[in-house]
């Protein structure tokens, strides 16, 4: 073949020269570029071939193309065009792709291809909380060809097997895409999954992530994707009458407004004077439709001990405007400042979901170090209030000089009794009328306690992915 490939090449230089004495050169050059291509396709077809001729009891039949393919696309292109995956699933046909990305990059350790990998990772929804029904199918095939020399069936391949996927995909993760889900990891052993989709919604506002090509822009991009396919929704308008104590405690304790009684108007049908009782709330639980929230509150109240009624209305933020003047919301009036304030606390991110903020971060090209880096540590404490979540994200960079850290892992390393004496000098945290009913007397150091703590269990679970 290398003979044949010397002596196509001497024709072809001979002929070249030729037609270029007649003007003609380029004619060769695209027979060239035609042959380069052709070659590079079949070096990525022979690396699928390779990988799955003694994994898959299948016959594979040649194939070749002159269009430009890269990798990914090439291995694309071979498995698309093997008449016996013709019943997979675009899912099945994903993990195929995938699978062969990940061998690839075992053996080359090349960027490019990792990138690829989480490309393709991102479409799995990837959690470590709730494995989808997808990322388990992705585990089996893994599973299989990975940690096994059998030759399967496809319909083998791809059937169910009694496995503990969390390990699986830990392992996996490790191995494949170790820096962002080893982050997402850490981060939903803490349980504070919720706190950190609010903190890097925010810190995405505010522009911290800009470098990485993490922005505003990005964020509505994606608010706009979302609004056909999903009714997720973080904000509620609530009406009732005569609503029953747990429930309106409940409602009382979550970030939003408690307006006074209000009364219908100009509903021509309408003409009897009645009041209700109007809420907006943002429940810091991630309810994504009214139907979840109308769970909560049957499950705060089993019995009503008397007529009721709650009318529960989602709120859609998705483009949500707010007319100021002057026009950047820089206010002098504190009244102006604080009501600006609150209404930007309820656009941002109203509908996106845990999982939308990660697929953002997949496709940037951000890493743990820089998250960790911007990140504040009100990720790292339980049952936090609203108030002290603000106060926290606002006065983090104080606290961070103060206390000589750059990192949020550099936490575990800090005294917890500094830490508290330096929470108390930078600032006061101004509980609501709520909050102050119920926070105990050494709420501060048991913050700082938190933190420090927490950022222990975190930097460990952090250190099994990376």
């Amino acid at each position: 073949m290398e003979l044949v490939d010397r002596i196509l090449n001497k024709i072809l230089w001979l002929i070249e020269r030729m037609l270029a004495y007649f003007g003609q050169g380029d004619v060769i050059k695209d027979i060239r570029d035609g042959l380069k291509r052709r070659e590079e396709n079949q070096k990525n077809f022979d690396i699928i071939f390779l990988f799955y001729y003694p994994r898959i009891n299948q016959n594979f039949v040649k194939i070749s193309t002159n269009d430009f393919l890269n990798q990914e696309s090439a291995f694309r292109y071979w498995v698309d065009n093997q008449s016996g995956f013709n019943q997979l699933s675009p899912t099945q046909r994903n993990i195929l792709v995938l699978m062969v990305l990940c061998h690839e990059f075992e053996h080359t350790k090349k960027l490019e291809t990792n990138t690829t990998i989480k490309v393709y990772l991102d479409s799995f929804n990837f959690s470590f909380e709730d494995i989808s029904p997808e990322v388990k199918l992705l585990l089996n095939v893994y599973d299989r060809l990975f940690h096994s020399e059998k030759n399967y069936t496809l319909n083998e391949l791809f059937e169910n097997q009694n496995l503990d996927y969390s390990i699986l995909l830990r392992e996996f993760s490790k191995r494949f895409n170790k820096d962002i889900i080893a982050f997402q990891y850490a981060v939903e052993k803490l349980k504070q999954s919720e706190e950190l989709r609010y903190t890097l919604i925010k810190i995405i506002k505010e522009g911290k992530l800009n470098t990485y090509g993490v922005n505003q822009e990005t964020l509505k991009r994606l608010e706009c994707d979302l609004r056909d396919e999903t009714t997720c929704s973080r904000t509620f308008l609530i009406i009732a009458n005569k609503l029953p104590i747990s429930i309106e405690s409940y409602i009382k304790m979550q970030p939003g407004f408690t307006g006074s009684r209000i009364y219908p108007r100009n509903i021509p049908w309408f003409k009897e004077s009645h009041s209700f009782s109007t809420y907006i709330i943002r429940p810091n639980e991630n309810f994504r439709s009214s139907e979840e929230l109308v769970k909560k509150f049957e499950n705060l109240s089993d019995v009503f001990n008397q007529e009721s009624l709650i009318g529960i209305f989602p709120i859609d933020g998705i483009n949500a405007k707010q007319i100021t003047k002057p026009s950047n919301g820089k206010f002098t009036n504190l009244n102006l400042k604080k009501g600006y304030e609150i209404s930007s606390y309820f656009i941002d991110g109203a509908s996106l979901s845990n999982r939308d903020i990660w697929k953002i971060i997949y496709q940037s090209e951000i890493g743990v170090s820089e998250i960790l880096s911007v990140l504040p540590f009100n990720i790292l404490v339980p049952n936090i209030y609203p108030s002290e979540k603000e106060f926290l994200i606002k006065n983090y960079s104080k606290i961070q000089k103060k206390c000589g850290v750059s990192s949020l892992t550099d936490w575990a390393n800090v005294d917890f009794l500094l830490l508290e004496e330096v929470l108390k000098s930078v600032g006061k945290i101004n509980y609501s009328d709520e909050e102050r009913k119920i926070i105990e007397t050494d709420r501060i150091r048991n913050i700082a306690i938190d933190i420090v703590r927490n950022c222990r269990s975190f930097e460990k679970s952090l250190n099994l992915l990376i």
